[in-house]
Order: C-alpha cells, then sequence, then structure tokens
C-alpha cells in the first residue's frame, strides 16, 4: 500500500510536504506525529504520485481519514466501537428518501462487495450508497451514480430473474377500467357508473435459450439439449407457480401475475428442445416500495455476508 498525507503545518516551517512509503496489505496502527495534519489517505497501489495536492477517492483506495475535529477516519470505527453492520441503500434522481436494500453483518477480511439490483426501473439515474453501524449509530456513507439500462424485458422475483430476450412479441397492453350503464324509464339519458378498478394486462411470447445453446452459438448437443430441458422445467414452474411477479421493460414496470402460460408444441426449434412460450399477464399491484414489500418483490434486509 502506498501511503501518503498532507501537512498543513508544522515544527518544521508552513510548506506542505508529501511523504511515501510502502507498507504490507495488513496494518494495524498509523502514526502522524511532529504536525498539524487535515487528511491521511492509504491506496492500494505503488502508482500514486508524489505532489502535494490531494487526490480524490479511487476504487484503490481503502483509507481516507479527513480530520475534521475527529479522529474516527472516515468511520473505519465509531468513537471506538468496531462497526456491526453495513447498510446499502438506493436512491432515485429526483427523490429525497433513500431506500433500504440491504443490512448485513460486517465481517472482518471481505474487502469487496457485489451489489446487484434487480427490482429497478430501466433508464433512470440511480446513487447507491453504504454506510458503516455501530449500534445505533450510523456513520458517513459512500455513495456512487449509474443510470440503469437493459436491452430485454425481465420477469423477476426473489427466486428468479428470468430474461425475455429471444423472439420478443409484446401484445397490446389494455388497460381495464370497468363502468356500468344504467338506463332509467325516465331519463333520456344513461347513467354511467365507473369503477375504481382500473389496471393493464397483456400478452407476450417469447423463445426460451439456456446459456449453453447460446455459447454454442446455436449448435445442439447433448449438454444444451439436457440444458434446455432443464431450463424449460423451470421456466414452466416458475410461470405456474401463481405468485406476482416484477415485469420489467423499458416503458413496463408493473406487478403481474401470469394466466395461461403455453409451451408452443409445434415450435420450429422444439426438435433441439428449445420451446417458445406464450402467456398473458395482468396487473394486481402498484410499484412503491411498500407494495412491492407487501408481494415479497423487495430485498432481504438482514441477510449475512457470504
Amino acid at each position: 500500500m502506498t501511503i501518503f498525507w498532507n501537512k498543513i503545518g508544522s515544527t518544521f516551517g508552513n510548506s506542505p510536504f508529501v511523504s511515501q512509503a510502502y507498507m504490507g496489505k495488513q496494518f494495524n496502527v498509523l502514526r502522524l506525529s511532529n504536525g498539524i495534519y487535515d487528511e491521511a489517505k492509504i491506496d492500494e497501489t505503488l502508482d500514486s504520485p508524489n505532489v502535494v495536492t490531494k487526490e480524490s477517492w479511487s476504487s484503490n483506495t481503502v483509507y481516507d481519514a479527513k480530520f475534521k475535529n475527529n479522529y474516527e477516519a472516515g468511520n473505519i470505527e465509531l468513537q471506538n466501537i468496531p462497526i456491526q453492520y453495513l447498510l446499502f441503500e438506493r436512491q432515485e434522481q429526483g427523490s429525497l428518501k433513500w431506500e433500504l436494500m440491504y443490512k448485513i453483518k460486517y465481517v472482518k477480511g471481505i474487502d469487496n462487495y457485489q451489489l446487484y439490483d434487480y427490482y429497478i426501473k430501466n433508464n433512470v439515474n440511480m446513487t447507491y450508497r453504504f454506510s458503516p453501524i455501530c449500534q445505533n449509530i450510523i456513520g458517513v456513507g459512500m455513495s456512487a451514480s449509474i443510470k440503469t439500462s437493459y436491452d430485454s424485458l425481465f420477469l423477476t422475483d426473489s427466486q428468479f430473474n428470468m430474461p425475455c430476450r429471444y423472439d420478443l412479441q409484446i401484445g397490446d397492453v389494455t388497460t381495464v377500467n370497468n363502468s356500468a350503464i344504467i338506463e332509467t324509464l325516465v331519463g333520456q339519458y344513461p347513467v354511467i357508473l365507473n369503477s375504481a378498478t382500473k389496471y393493464r394486462k397483456g400478452k407476450i411470447n417469447i423463445t426460451a435459450l439456456s446459456k449453453e445453446s447460446i455459447d454454442n452459438f446455436g449448435n445442439t448437443n447433448t449438454d444444451t439439449i439436457e440444458a434446455e430441458n432443464v431450463l424449460n422445467q423451470k421456466i414452466e414452474a416458475y410461470l405456474n407457480d401463481g405468485k406476482p411477479k416484477l415485469m420489467r421493460y423499458n416503458n413496463l414496470f408493473l406487478v403481474v401475475k401470469i394466466q395461461n402460460p403455453t409451451r408452443i408444441t409445434d415450435s420450429n426449434h422444439s426438435v433441439f428442445s428449445i420451446w417458445e412460450w406464450s402467456f398473458d399477464w395482468i396487473e394486481v399491484s402498484g410499484t412503491d416500495m411498500l407494495s412491492l414489500l407487501k408481494n415479497n418483490l423487495t430485498y432481504d434486509y438482514n441477510i449475512s455476508s457470504t
């Protein structure tokens, strides 16, 4: 690791200087003496430039202590209390509310975490943040922003993220808003009563293709046929389980239930165990965080690190 610090005043004068030294990956103590410091930064690299200007946080940075009237060093430890949990949150651009995603136990020795977000709209700007937690104290979080982008339709729940990518055909999307027409004997015009019911429904056709077939550029063999059989069994169980699913695409972000799933037997690819599927979908819920939570379409906030 390269360690450098910026000195803003010392008994040796007022000119700042930068000093560098290589350290092993494991370290327990960092001592700064004979000076007044405003920042200490450690990078896991030997390529840090030997300059007096401050370098911003990078992917190689493992420690950045900004001594703003405290010595907590960016909440590595809060008030000498070891970190107990890490909290992952997200926020859509324009929103003032952070949404909970994960709360996991902090395990020393785990340096990297991969965050996958499946319950998310397409083409939106999102900010993700993780913060250390000690007892009831939430430390200062680190955040990063991205713009989401995916080019397939997905059916997602807590068990499976089913891509509807190949030969995708999306039928007409119908908005159902029931009403009753009442004709009276004394009135010239009927009375129309609109129902509070309002939902969308439609139909989708896809071709299911396993990763093995994709990797073999469509060439079939014993392994790809077996993989297709396994995939189709999984899809059949998934489409018939009756559970709500989050359907997400460019302009579709709906909680739906699947109706009438059909495996098309006259598919041109069925001889290779590659099947086409057709199913109807009906919107059954909103997509706010509370609705997703009620339908088990959010993350388990208290999972353990692996």
